[in-house]
Protein backbone atom coordinates (compact mmCIF):
# COMPACT_ATOMS: atom_id res chain seq x y z
CA UNK A 1 0.00 0.00 0.00
CA UNK A 2 3.18 2.28 0.72
CA UNK A 3 4.42 1.15 -2.15
CA UNK A 4 1.36 2.18 -4.28
CA UNK A 5 1.16 5.62 -2.73
CA UNK A 6 4.74 6.49 -3.13
CA UNK A 7 4.13 5.92 -6.97
CA UNK A 8 1.40 7.79 -6.98
CA UNK A 9 2.79 10.52 -5.43
CA UNK A 10 5.35 10.51 -7.78
CA UNK A 11 3.38 10.35 -10.97
CA UNK A 12 1.52 13.83 -9.36
CA UNK A 13 4.90 15.41 -9.26
CA UNK A 14 5.85 14.25 -13.12
CA UNK A 15 2.08 15.30 -13.94
CA UNK A 16 3.21 18.69 -12.29
CA UNK A 17 6.47 19.15 -13.45
CA UNK A 18 4.72 18.37 -17.07
CA UNK A 19 2.19 21.69 -16.50
CA UNK A 20 5.49 23.23 -15.10
CA UNK A 21 7.22 22.63 -18.23
CA UNK A 22 4.42 23.97 -20.50
CA UNK A 23 4.25 27.19 -18.65
CA UNK A 24 7.90 28.13 -18.65
CA UNK A 25 7.96 27.44 -22.25
CA UNK A 26 5.35 29.10 -22.62
CA UNK A 27 6.44 32.01 -20.94
CA UNK A 28 9.49 32.04 -22.87
CA UNK A 29 7.66 32.05 -26.16
CA UNK A 30 5.41 34.82 -25.60
CA UNK A 31 8.84 36.86 -24.06
CA UNK A 32 10.35 35.62 -27.61
CA UNK A 33 7.61 36.83 -29.15
CA UNK A 34 7.03 40.28 -27.70
CA UNK A 35 10.34 41.80 -27.03
CA UNK A 36 11.32 43.60 -30.11
CA UNK A 37 14.94 43.15 -29.29
CA UNK A 38 14.26 39.34 -30.35
CA UNK A 39 12.83 39.88 -33.11
CA UNK A 40 15.53 38.23 -35.91
CA UNK A 41 15.58 35.21 -33.07
CA UNK A 42 11.53 35.17 -33.15
CA UNK A 43 11.32 35.60 -37.40
CA UNK A 44 14.55 32.72 -37.32
CA UNK A 45 12.82 30.25 -35.33
CA UNK A 46 9.37 30.64 -36.74
CA UNK A 47 10.71 29.81 -40.12
CA UNK A 48 12.83 27.01 -39.58
CA UNK A 49 11.43 23.71 -39.56
CA UNK A 50 13.17 20.73 -38.47
CA UNK A 51 12.25 18.21 -41.39
CA UNK A 52 13.72 20.99 -43.42
CA UNK A 53 16.77 18.97 -42.93
CA UNK A 54 14.84 16.01 -44.83
CA UNK A 55 13.94 18.71 -47.42
CA UNK A 56 17.35 20.08 -47.71
CA UNK A 57 19.40 16.99 -47.86
CA UNK A 58 17.82 14.14 -48.90
CA UNK A 59 16.46 15.32 -52.73
CA UNK A 60 15.12 13.07 -55.63
CA UNK A 61 17.90 13.80 -58.09
CA UNK A 62 15.37 12.17 -61.20
CA UNK A 63 14.84 15.17 -63.90
CA UNK A 64 11.21 16.33 -64.33
CA UNK A 65 10.38 15.53 -68.31
CA UNK A 66 6.64 16.28 -68.17
CA UNK A 67 6.76 20.11 -66.63
CA UNK A 68 9.07 22.27 -68.87
CA UNK A 69 10.02 25.58 -68.09
CA UNK A 70 11.37 28.27 -69.94
CA UNK A 71 12.99 31.45 -69.12
CA UNK A 72 11.76 34.38 -70.43
CA UNK A 73 14.71 36.57 -68.88
CA UNK A 74 14.14 40.19 -69.69
CA UNK A 75 12.99 39.68 -73.30
CA UNK A 76 10.17 42.19 -74.72
CA UNK A 77 6.95 41.22 -75.96
CA UNK A 78 7.53 40.25 -79.46
CA UNK A 79 9.82 37.68 -78.05
CA UNK A 80 8.01 36.34 -75.42
CA UNK A 81 5.01 36.08 -78.35
CA UNK A 82 7.18 34.30 -80.95
CA UNK A 83 7.85 31.66 -78.23
CA UNK A 84 5.23 31.03 -77.40
CA UNK A 85 3.84 30.39 -81.07
CA UNK A 86 6.94 28.04 -81.21
CA UNK A 87 6.15 26.04 -78.18
CA UNK A 88 2.43 25.67 -79.19
CA UNK A 89 3.22 24.02 -82.92
CA UNK A 90 4.95 21.46 -80.69
CA UNK A 91 1.17 20.42 -79.27
CA UNK A 92 1.66 20.87 -75.21
CA UNK A 93 -0.81 19.67 -73.09
CA UNK A 94 -1.01 23.37 -71.93
CA UNK A 95 1.17 26.40 -71.65
CA UNK A 96 1.17 28.28 -68.15
CA UNK A 97 2.05 32.15 -68.25
CA UNK A 98 4.22 33.03 -64.78
CA UNK A 99 4.04 36.49 -66.35
CA UNK A 100 1.52 39.47 -65.65
CA UNK A 101 0.98 41.99 -68.86
CA UNK A 102 -0.31 45.06 -66.61
CA UNK A 103 0.18 47.53 -69.01
CA UNK A 104 0.07 48.17 -72.87
CA UNK A 105 3.40 49.44 -74.09
CA UNK A 106 4.45 49.25 -77.79
CA UNK A 107 0.94 49.00 -79.78
CA UNK A 108 2.80 46.82 -82.51
CA UNK A 109 4.43 44.41 -79.91
CA UNK A 110 1.44 44.00 -77.71
CA UNK A 111 -0.70 43.53 -81.20
CA UNK A 112 1.80 40.26 -81.97
CA UNK A 113 1.41 39.22 -78.57
CA UNK A 114 -2.64 39.44 -78.40
CA UNK A 115 -2.12 37.55 -81.32
CA UNK A 116 -0.24 34.67 -79.89
CA UNK A 117 -3.09 34.20 -77.34
CA UNK A 118 -6.33 33.77 -80.17
CA UNK A 119 -7.33 30.69 -80.83
CA UNK A 120 -5.67 28.87 -77.93
CA UNK A 121 -7.62 27.15 -75.38
CA UNK A 122 -4.58 25.71 -73.55
CA UNK A 123 -2.89 28.96 -72.45
CA UNK A 124 -3.28 29.31 -68.50
CA UNK A 125 -2.49 33.25 -67.65
CA UNK A 126 -1.40 34.04 -64.18
CA UNK A 127 -2.81 37.18 -61.62
CA UNK A 128 -1.89 38.05 -58.12
CA UNK A 129 -3.65 39.67 -55.21
CA UNK A 130 -2.08 42.45 -53.46
CA UNK A 131 -3.96 42.33 -50.27
CA UNK A 132 -7.69 43.29 -51.56
CA UNK A 133 -6.59 44.60 -55.06
CA UNK A 134 -6.17 42.12 -58.11
CA UNK A 135 -3.38 42.30 -60.14
CA UNK A 136 -3.57 41.16 -63.95
CA UNK A 137 -3.12 41.06 -67.41
CA UNK A 138 -4.83 44.11 -69.12
CA UNK A 139 -8.07 44.22 -70.28
CA UNK A 140 -6.77 44.40 -74.03
CA UNK A 141 -4.91 40.42 -73.95
CA UNK A 142 -8.09 39.28 -72.00
CA UNK A 143 -9.73 37.47 -74.91
CA UNK A 144 -12.93 35.09 -75.16
CA UNK A 145 -12.34 31.44 -72.70
CA UNK A 146 -9.69 33.91 -70.76
CA UNK A 147 -7.99 30.81 -68.20
CA UNK A 148 -6.46 32.41 -65.05
CA UNK A 149 -5.18 31.58 -61.89
CA UNK A 150 -3.36 33.74 -58.60
CA UNK A 151 0.17 32.92 -58.17
CA UNK A 152 0.19 33.90 -54.51
CA UNK A 153 1.47 31.34 -52.28
CA UNK A 154 -0.09 32.78 -49.43
CA UNK A 155 2.95 34.58 -47.71
CA UNK A 156 2.69 37.12 -44.25
CA UNK A 157 5.75 38.26 -46.02
CA UNK A 158 8.77 37.80 -48.38
CA UNK A 159 11.16 36.46 -46.04
CA UNK A 160 9.09 33.72 -44.83
CA UNK A 161 10.02 29.84 -46.34
CA UNK A 162 6.95 28.50 -48.51
CA UNK A 163 6.27 25.45 -47.25
CA UNK A 164 2.00 25.62 -47.79
CA UNK A 165 0.03 26.91 -50.46
CA UNK A 166 -3.68 27.31 -51.13
CA UNK A 167 -5.19 26.08 -53.84
CA UNK A 168 -8.50 27.66 -54.00
CA UNK A 169 -10.02 31.40 -53.06
CA UNK A 170 -12.34 33.88 -53.43
CA UNK A 171 -13.72 31.62 -55.80
CA UNK A 172 -10.64 32.13 -57.94
CA UNK A 173 -7.99 29.14 -58.60
CA UNK A 174 -4.65 29.23 -58.25
CA UNK A 175 -2.00 29.66 -61.22
CA UNK A 176 -1.05 25.72 -60.55
CA UNK A 177 -4.57 24.48 -60.00
CA UNK A 178 -5.48 25.93 -63.25
CA UNK A 179 -3.23 24.01 -65.07
CA UNK A 180 -3.23 20.48 -63.72
CA UNK A 181 -7.14 20.79 -64.48
CA UNK A 182 -6.07 21.86 -67.89
CA UNK A 183 -3.95 19.60 -68.38
CA UNK A 184 -6.50 16.80 -68.09
CA UNK A 185 -4.56 15.49 -64.56
CA UNK A 186 -7.26 16.79 -62.05
CA UNK A 187 -10.78 17.58 -62.04
CA UNK A 188 -12.18 20.80 -60.72
CA UNK A 189 -14.27 19.17 -58.19
CA UNK A 190 -11.26 17.29 -57.37
CA UNK A 191 -9.08 20.16 -56.90
CA UNK A 192 -11.66 22.55 -54.87
CA UNK A 193 -12.33 19.94 -52.43
CA UNK A 194 -8.45 19.10 -51.43
CA UNK A 195 -7.41 22.96 -52.05
CA UNK A 196 -9.68 25.44 -50.11
CA UNK A 197 -7.46 24.90 -46.65
CA UNK A 198 -3.66 25.20 -46.46
CA UNK A 199 -1.91 22.20 -47.19
CA UNK A 200 2.38 21.69 -47.42
CA UNK A 201 3.73 21.65 -50.91
CA UNK A 202 5.59 18.19 -51.79
CA UNK A 203 8.78 19.33 -53.16
CA UNK A 204 10.08 17.23 -56.11
CA UNK A 205 13.19 19.20 -56.70
CA UNK A 206 14.62 22.53 -57.20
CA UNK A 207 15.83 23.96 -60.81
CA UNK A 208 18.18 21.04 -61.40
CA UNK A 209 14.73 18.75 -61.09
CA UNK A 210 13.42 20.50 -64.13
CA UNK A 211 13.80 20.41 -67.52
CA UNK A 212 14.85 23.99 -68.79
CA UNK A 213 15.00 25.95 -71.73
CA UNK A 214 16.21 29.89 -72.44
CA UNK A 215 14.11 31.59 -74.54
CA UNK A 216 16.85 31.72 -76.69
CA UNK A 217 17.16 28.25 -77.23
CA UNK A 218 13.25 27.75 -77.99
CA UNK A 219 13.30 30.72 -81.07
CA UNK A 220 16.83 29.08 -82.45
CA UNK A 221 15.44 25.78 -82.65
CA UNK A 222 13.49 24.02 -85.90
CA UNK A 223 12.03 21.19 -83.08
CA UNK A 224 12.32 20.31 -79.64
CA UNK A 225 10.54 17.01 -79.33
CA UNK A 226 10.29 17.54 -75.67
CA UNK A 227 7.77 19.86 -75.93
CA UNK A 228 4.83 17.70 -77.20
CA UNK A 229 2.87 16.93 -74.97
CA UNK A 230 4.14 18.15 -71.92
CA UNK A 231 3.31 21.05 -69.53
CA UNK A 232 5.26 23.99 -70.44
CA UNK A 233 5.57 27.16 -68.24
CA UNK A 234 7.16 30.33 -69.42
CA UNK A 235 8.45 32.50 -66.39
CA UNK A 236 11.28 33.96 -64.98
CA UNK A 237 14.79 31.65 -63.97
CA UNK A 238 17.24 34.47 -63.54
CA UNK A 239 19.87 35.88 -65.85
CA UNK A 240 21.91 34.11 -66.72
CA UNK A 241 19.71 30.56 -65.97
CA UNK A 242 19.87 29.89 -62.51
CA UNK A 243 21.97 32.89 -61.36
CA UNK A 244 22.68 31.99 -57.29
CA UNK A 245 22.99 36.32 -57.12
CA UNK A 246 19.77 37.10 -58.99
CA UNK A 247 17.09 36.77 -56.64
CA UNK A 248 14.39 38.28 -58.64
CA UNK A 249 11.51 36.51 -58.31
CA UNK A 250 12.96 34.15 -56.20
CA UNK A 251 11.63 32.87 -52.25
CA UNK A 252 12.82 30.58 -49.96
CA UNK A 253 11.81 26.92 -49.90
CA UNK A 254 12.68 23.93 -47.45
CA UNK A 255 15.11 23.21 -50.32
CA UNK A 256 17.54 25.81 -49.27
CA UNK A 257 21.07 23.71 -48.29
CA UNK A 258 21.18 26.13 -45.64
CA UNK A 259 18.25 25.73 -43.95
CA UNK A 260 19.95 27.57 -40.35
CA UNK A 261 20.92 31.10 -40.75
CA UNK A 262 19.24 31.49 -44.52
CA UNK A 263 20.98 34.49 -46.12
CA UNK A 264 19.76 33.84 -50.04
CA UNK A 265 16.83 33.02 -51.09
CA UNK A 266 16.96 29.54 -53.57
CA UNK A 267 14.01 29.24 -56.08
CA UNK A 268 12.20 31.15 -58.32
CA UNK A 269 8.58 31.40 -57.92
CA UNK A 270 8.03 29.48 -61.31
CA UNK A 271 10.05 26.80 -59.73
CA UNK A 272 8.01 26.73 -57.14
CA UNK A 273 4.65 26.21 -59.44
CA UNK A 274 6.23 23.52 -61.08
CA UNK A 275 6.44 21.75 -57.69
CA UNK A 276 2.78 22.52 -56.98
CA UNK A 277 1.67 21.27 -60.53
CA UNK A 278 3.89 18.24 -59.95
CA UNK A 279 2.53 17.24 -56.28
CA UNK A 280 -1.54 17.77 -57.97
CA UNK A 281 -0.89 15.57 -61.09
CA UNK A 282 0.92 12.85 -59.41
CA UNK A 283 -1.92 13.52 -56.55
CA UNK A 284 1.37 13.07 -54.19
CA UNK A 285 0.02 14.94 -50.94
CA UNK A 286 1.44 15.22 -47.95
CA UNK A 287 -0.81 14.46 -45.02
CA UNK A 288 -0.50 17.08 -42.19
CA UNK A 289 -1.31 15.68 -38.73
CA UNK A 290 -3.36 18.61 -36.82
CA UNK A 291 -0.95 20.95 -34.10
CA UNK A 292 -3.20 20.00 -31.13
CA UNK A 293 -2.35 16.47 -31.85
CA UNK A 294 1.48 17.30 -31.77
CA UNK A 295 0.98 19.26 -28.78
CA UNK A 296 -0.95 16.36 -27.32
CA UNK A 297 1.58 13.69 -28.46
CA UNK A 298 4.09 16.27 -26.63
CA UNK A 299 2.34 16.77 -23.47
CA UNK A 300 2.25 12.76 -22.63
CA UNK A 301 6.06 12.29 -23.81
CA UNK A 302 7.10 15.37 -21.57
CA UNK A 303 4.79 13.36 -18.91
CA UNK A 304 6.65 9.67 -18.96
CA UNK A 305 9.58 11.00 -19.75
CA UNK A 306 9.61 13.24 -16.88
CA UNK A 307 8.34 10.26 -14.86
CA UNK A 308 11.40 8.67 -15.86
CA UNK A 309 13.39 11.46 -14.67
CA UNK A 310 11.84 11.74 -11.52
CA UNK A 311 12.60 7.83 -10.86
CA UNK A 312 16.58 8.12 -11.45
CA UNK A 313 16.71 11.26 -9.41
CA UNK A 314 15.17 9.48 -6.68
CA UNK A 315 17.04 6.52 -7.09
CA UNK A 316 21.02 7.99 -7.68
CA UNK A 317 20.91 11.33 -7.65
CA UNK A 318 24.68 10.76 -9.47
CA UNK A 319 23.11 8.50 -11.80
CA UNK A 320 20.61 10.71 -12.57
CA UNK A 321 23.43 14.09 -13.76
CA UNK A 322 25.21 11.35 -15.68
CA UNK A 323 22.46 10.01 -17.65
CA UNK A 324 20.23 13.33 -18.21
CA UNK A 325 22.37 14.72 -21.31
CA UNK A 326 22.64 11.27 -22.37
CA UNK A 327 18.95 10.89 -22.20
CA UNK A 328 18.48 14.39 -24.43
CA UNK A 329 20.89 13.45 -26.97
CA UNK A 330 18.83 9.89 -27.34
CA UNK A 331 15.51 11.64 -27.40
CA UNK A 332 16.42 14.09 -29.67
CA UNK A 333 17.69 11.90 -32.21
CA UNK A 334 14.96 9.63 -32.01
CA UNK A 335 11.92 12.43 -32.21
CA UNK A 336 14.07 13.80 -35.72
CA UNK A 337 14.40 10.34 -36.81
CA UNK A 338 10.49 9.58 -36.04
CA UNK A 339 10.03 13.27 -37.94
CA UNK A 340 11.91 12.60 -41.22
CA UNK A 341 10.45 8.73 -41.43
CA UNK A 342 7.05 10.34 -41.47
CA UNK A 343 8.04 12.88 -44.05
CA UNK A 344 9.34 10.19 -46.45
CA UNK A 345 5.86 8.38 -46.02
CA UNK A 346 3.80 11.77 -46.83
CA UNK A 347 3.23 12.44 -43.30
CA UNK A 348 3.90 15.58 -41.35
CA UNK A 349 3.99 16.15 -37.50
CA UNK A 350 5.08 19.68 -36.10
CA UNK A 351 7.54 18.11 -33.91
CA UNK A 352 9.64 21.02 -32.75
CA UNK A 353 6.52 20.85 -29.59
CA UNK A 354 7.40 17.51 -29.09
CA UNK A 355 10.99 17.70 -29.01
CA UNK A 356 11.04 21.01 -27.31
CA UNK A 357 8.95 20.82 -24.43
CA UNK A 358 10.32 16.29 -23.88
CA UNK A 359 13.88 18.21 -23.53
CA UNK A 360 12.54 20.91 -21.35
CA UNK A 361 10.83 18.77 -18.80
CA UNK A 362 13.92 16.82 -18.43
CA UNK A 363 15.58 19.97 -17.53
CA UNK A 364 13.03 21.31 -15.24
CA UNK A 365 13.26 18.62 -12.76
CA UNK A 366 15.65 20.79 -10.95
CA UNK A 367 13.91 23.68 -10.51
CA UNK A 368 10.75 21.92 -9.64
CA UNK A 369 12.55 20.73 -7.06
CA UNK A 370 13.49 23.75 -5.61
CA UNK A 371 9.14 24.93 -6.30
CA UNK A 372 8.66 21.80 -4.27
CA UNK A 373 10.59 22.50 -1.26
CA UNK A 374 8.83 26.16 -1.41
CA UNK A 375 5.13 24.52 -1.27
CA UNK A 376 6.21 22.31 1.54
CA UNK A 377 7.53 25.03 3.89
CA UNK A 378 4.40 27.30 2.98
CA UNK A 379 1.90 24.77 2.31
CA UNK A 380 2.36 21.59 3.86
CA UNK A 381 2.46 20.51 -0.23
CA UNK A 382 2.93 16.27 0.01
CA UNK A 383 5.45 14.74 -2.45
CA UNK A 384 7.02 11.37 -2.90
CA UNK A 385 10.83 13.49 -3.62
CA UNK A 386 10.37 15.34 0.14
CA UNK A 387 9.91 12.07 1.77
CA UNK A 388 13.27 11.08 3.11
Amino acid sequence: MAIKRKWNYLCFDALFCTVFSFIVSGILYLFVVNLSILDPFERAFTDFSFTDIYHSKILDKRVSNDIIIVNIKHEDRYQIAKAIDMVSSHNPKVIGLDIIFKDLKNSYYDSILKGSFSNRDNLVFSFYYDGDNKIENHPYFRLNDYNEGFINVELENQNSVIRDFVGFRNDSFSFASKIAMASGYSGEKNVKNILQSRIPINYFGNLDSFLTFDIEEILSSNTIPALNNAIVLFGYLGTPTGNPYDIEDKHFTPLNEKFVGRSTPDMHGVVIQANIIKMLIQENFIKKIPNFISFTIAFVLCFFITLLGFRLKKKNELVYDLTIKFLQLIISILLLYAAIKLIESNVYIYITPILILSLVGLGMIGYYTHLLNFLNKRFKWKSQFLDS
